[in-house]
């Protein structure tokens, strides 16, 4: 049976999760604001003895690589890394708006992850929820607001994340919808989300493709083109 680890250092909140197979263990989420250096060995640690369980029987991990913000992502990935060190435990890299994204699963119509990229631009993709789990419809892209605004459909559900930015007025012009879901007021259990999507990589049969990264290969995709590779996150 696989054992995956799950982090998510992309925002405010350190999120940590463990999957045996398809089956939900264990989910640690707080807000550390900036110090996702200080807490997140504990926080791992944490979840594992939660369940009885060692680092050592983690057999693959599945990590928000971006976009974000540039230091949690750093901190996360090192951190992986140090992790899986000596060990032949793959890395999944994922989007973190495919992570955002499953706070709408329930959703009937398509899903848009957003989040505040600063200087009045967002970070969005769009995805569609199915029983096996989300199908994405478009790459991770940047836009400004007023092009973000217009790509949006009636029928949206969207997941929004201001990175924590009490003056952040980019998704002010969503306040009159009914089916947006800001993280600052509907947490999400991103960690959990991560390892889920793992475990569900793994039950396609996909263990063996490029999706799964030697450690060493994984880098924060923070840039400002962000563009996923062929089969990332899908």
């Amino acid at each position: 049976m696989s054992l995956i680890l799950g982090i998510d250092t992309s925002s405010t909140d350190l999120g940590i999760g463990l999957s045996d197979g398809t089956k939900r263990c264990a989910a640690f989420s707080r807000f550390v604001g900036n110090s996702h250096a200080e807490t997140i060995a504990d926080a791992v640690s944490l979840t594992l003895a939660s369940c009885g369980r060692s680092p050592r029987e983690v057999t693959h991990l599945a990590i928000s690589c971006g976009p974000g913000s540039f230091t949690g992502l750093r901190i996360g990935i090192a951190f992986a890394k140090g992790f899986c060190l000596g060990t032949a435990v793959g890395v999944l890299p994922l989007s973190s708006l495919y992570i955002l994204a499953h706070g709408g699963l329930k959703s009937g119509g398509s899903i848009v992850a957003a989040i505040d990229a600063r200087r009045d631009e967002v970070f969005w993709a769009r995805f569609r929820p199915t029983p096996e789990g989300i199908v994405r419809l478009t790459d991770d892209c940047r836009s400004g607001a007023a092009e973000f605004r217009e790509a949006l459909h009636d029928d949206d559900t969207i997941v929004t994340d201001t990175m924590g930015y009490a003056k952040s007025s980019v998704f002010v012009f969503l306040g009159d919808r009914a089916q947006v879901f800001p993280v600052e007021r509907y947490p999400l259990q991103r960690g959990l989300h991560c390892a889920e999507a793992g475990a569900l990589a793994l039950a396609c049969g996909r263990a063996d493709t490029a999706l799964w990264q030697d450690p060493s290969a994984v880098l924060p995709r923070y840039h400002r083109d962000f563009a996923p590779p062929a089969g990332y996150a899908r």
